[in-house]
């Protein structure tokens, strides 16, 4: 990315030029002068006393264009000096507003893929995501699991403490999944409280070790205003040749599975029983 120039690098003339710039005219004009009037004009003088302690009039007439061209050169170095400052200031405003248009533009761009309430990925930055790491899964043959979590018995929290209460356990169920993952791992919030996680280069035996890790980790947790909750959790590992829709379907079952096996538990989608990538009912370890 190229670096973008402070308001420092925009120069002009340096004003402090200007008055050397004025004086060193002034002696090339007193020069000039000397030479004409000792060698064009023919007079009797010579080229240094011309030059040193010239006629009366000779000398005013070059005391008094010294005089202007100094006059002159703080005027130029006045301008320039407004004209610098004032370039620096609309340069330095310049960068405030680049600034604060890209802090911005970073703050919409996070508001679009996350959740506002838990700050993990949204369900349109999942889809994407996933979607993403099956084309690579497909293109380098990198294995890929899937999780998805629901909380148990969520909708009894709302109906006896409330939605503010509710949204409290949310937030505290997503830091404390979001301690437990890997930096490689994706992890959103695709439902009112279900989660899912993307764990790339991860295989199946892999998945359920973070799997139950994140249910014993719930488990164990004591949530403020409530207490006890517990988690139910579908994996599954993306199988040759399979399209997103069955990878999700099938971790989906395996959810299902694990809610009606008791909850509080872990439940695998078997990917043996696939045919041409496609989900069946069998495939469910139940």
């Amino acid at each position: 990315m190229p670096v973008k120039p402070t308001h420092s690098e925009y120069k002009i003339f340096p004003p402090s030029c200007v008055l050397p710039v004025g004086l060193l005219l002034g002696a090339v004009f007193w020069l000039i002068d000397a030479v004409i009037d000792s060698f064009l004009f023919g007079q009797n003088e010579s080229f240094i006393s011309n030059l040193l302690s010239p006629e009366p009039i000779e000398h005013w007439m070059r005391t008094l264009v010294l005089i202007l061209l100094i006059i002159f050169s703080l005027f130029i170095r006045r301008t320039l000096s407004r004209e610098q400052e004032l370039v620096n200031q609309l340069k330095k405003h310049q960068d405030e507003l680049e600034e604060i248009v890209l802090q911005r533009t970073q703050q919409l761009e996070t508001l679009a893929m996350t959740d506002d309430l838990t700050g993990a990925l949204n369900r349109r930055k999942f889809y994407e995501i996933l979607d993403h790491e099956i084309d690579r899964y497909k293109r380098y043959g990198t294995e890929l699991s899937l999780l998805l979590i629901d909380i148990d018995y969520f909708k009894k929290v709302n109906d006896n403490f409330g939605h503010h209460a509710g949204d409290h356990i949310l937030k505290n169920f997503s830091d404390l999944i979001q301690n437990l993952i890997r930096k490689s791992d994706y992890f959103a919030r695709i439902g009112g409280e279900e989660f899912a996680i993307i764990l790339p280069q991860s295989n199946l035996k892999q998945a359920v070790n973070m799997a139950e890790k994140i249910r014993n980790r719930i488990y164990e947790y004591n949530f403020p205003e409530v207490g006890k909750l517990t988690a139910s959790i579908g994996i599954s590992e993306i199988q040759k040749n399979e399209e997103i829709s069955n990878f999700t379907r099938r971790t989906d079952h395996a959810l299902y599975a694990a809610k009606e096996n008791g909850r509080n538990c872990c439940h695998t989608s078997e990917p043996d029983k696939l045919e041409n990538g496609r989900w069946n009912q069998s495939s469910l370890n139940l």
